[in-house]
């Protein structure tokens, strides 16, 4: 991976996506069917927001038994780390 394309796309993140981006890694953000074609994303981030991650590319969707729940991708991994050795 390319570190100036890292730095340039953790500079790029808001609070809010780096907040949403903790949610992810902590197992909080879901997709799931709450009735007839209602899938809803849920947890304690905006869902537009998990929406930007998961266009930016720095989370995906984890197909499981009950919908499907977001995880990091290395980009978002890296995203979210140099925003931590930066504080």
């Amino acid at each position: 991976m390319n570190k100036s394309f890292d730095k340039a796309t953790s500079d790029m993140a808001t609070a809010k996506q780096l907040e949403a981006l903790q949610h992810v890694k902590d197992g909080l953000v879901t997709y799931k069917n709450y009735g007839y074609g209602a899938w809803r994303i849920g947890g304690p981030s905006n869902p537009s927001v998990v929406g930007k991650l998961i266009s930016n590319g720095w989370a995906k969707w984890l197909n499981q038994k009950e919908g499907k729940c977001a995880f990091l991708t290395h980009e978002g991994e890296v995203v979210l780390e140099q925003h931590k050795t930066t504080k």
